[in-house]
C-alpha cells in the first residue's frame, strides 16, 4: 500500500534536529554565505553545519593564550 507523501528525513542519522543554532548575519554576510552554499550545491543548513563543523575542527584560537597568565581589571584604582 503506497504511502503518499511521506516527510523524508534530510538530516544525517543521529543529528539533533529538535534543537535548531539559529545565528544573526549582516546583510552582506547572509549574501556570502547563501552564494557559497549555491555555489557547492548546498542547502542554507547544510552549508551552515559545513562551515561550523570545520571550524569547530580547528584548534581553538583561545587554547594558545591559556598559558599565558591575564592581567584582570578592577574597580579599585592602583597607586
Amino acid at each position: 500500500m503506497p504511502r503518499g507523501n511521506v516527510a523524508k528525513r534530510r538530516a544525517p542519522i543521529g543529528v539533533v534536529t529538535d534543537k535548531p543554532v539559529y545565528i544573526r548575519l549582516r546583510p552582506e554576510e547572509l549574501e556570502k554565505f547563501k552564494a557559497r552554499a549555491v555555489t557547492e550545491g548546498r542547502s542554507l543548513g547544510n552549508m551552515g553545519r559545513v562551515l561550523i563543523l570545520s571550524a569547530l575542527a580547528q584548534p581553538s584560537p583561545n587554547k594558545l593564550k591559556q598559558d599565558v597568565p591575564q592581567r584582570h581589571a578592577t574597580s579599585v584604582v592602583e597607586d
